[in-house]
């Protein structure tokens, strides 16, 4: 779509939404920062809300069919919500640092997080085991001004990560080797399409990117949020139309 174009604007909360995640069917999860959990359904016809009693809730993910949904934030605890019993349980815990991305694979296998220092977990999605923390540098001190950002590929295999030292990563996560490290000032959103050919970021450069063996097509934006479909990148440039 051209920037002036819009699907609708709804409002699902009070308050300041935190984070919002987008399921393969084209539901929308979003959470408050009072705590808020809402799911509008992709014909925007009804919206789930679930609570949770404190204001913790920093990001979320929902999973492909949109029956699971994982939070996390300030306690660095994740939760685990099912959409059609309304409950939500303890999966694991992160640590004290308080998490600032999380995402899903699409078969909900593997889970990941990177909190506001710049540590990244991987865990298994359904016991919450810990798999794997990739090396990287952390910081000894965080500001909310520039959260660091991560997202799975739907198969859970490749994972990108925008930390808070302007370095965009992505990591083969089976083989748990560094694939692709490019430096970027300031990134606030980063993706992979579905089949893990591309990366997407954008940021304070008011600008997106989609990256692909090693060559960078810029797209015209502002601050953004990157969801999966970026995978139509393809499409759209053979209409000469990649805004």
């Amino acid at each position: 779509t051209t920037p002036q174009e819009s699907l609708g604007s709804f409002t699902v909360h009070d308050g300041k939404i935190s984070s919002v995640s987008v399921s393969n069917q084209g539901a929308i999860v979003s959470v408050c920062d009072d705590g808020n959990i809402a799911l509008l359904t992709p014909d925007t016809s009804a919206v789930t809300r679930l609570t949770q009693r404190n204001d913790a809730v920093e990001c979320v993910t929902v999973c492909a069919n949109a029956e699971t949904v994982y939070t996390s934030g300030l306690d660095g605890k994740i939760r685990r919500w099912n959409i059609g019993q309304g409950v939500g349980e303890v999966l694991c815990e992160a640590g004290n640092t308080p998490i600032t991305a999380i995402s899903v694979s699409a078969d909900q296998s593997v889970l990941a997080t990177i909190d506001a220092v710049g540590k990244i977990l991987v865990f298994d999605a359904q016991s919450g085991e810990l798999l794997w923390s990739p090396p990287v540098e952390v910081q000894t001190e965080y500001s909310y001004s520039l959260k660091p950002r991560l997202a799975l590929s739907a198969d859970g295999r490749l994972l990108a990560a925008a930390s808070v030292n302007d370095v965009l990563r992505v990591w083969n996560v089976p083989a748990k080797k560094l694939v692709m490290t490019m430096s970027q000032i300031n990134i606030h959103g980063v993706d992979l399409s579905p089949d893990g050919r591309f990366v997407a970021y954008g940021g304070i450069f008011e600008s997106v990117y989609v990256r692909e063996d090693r060559k960078s097509t810029r797209l015209n934006s502002s601050h953004v949020v990157i969801s999966y479909a970026v995978f139509c990148l393809k499409k759209n440039k053979k209409k000469n139309n990649t805004n």
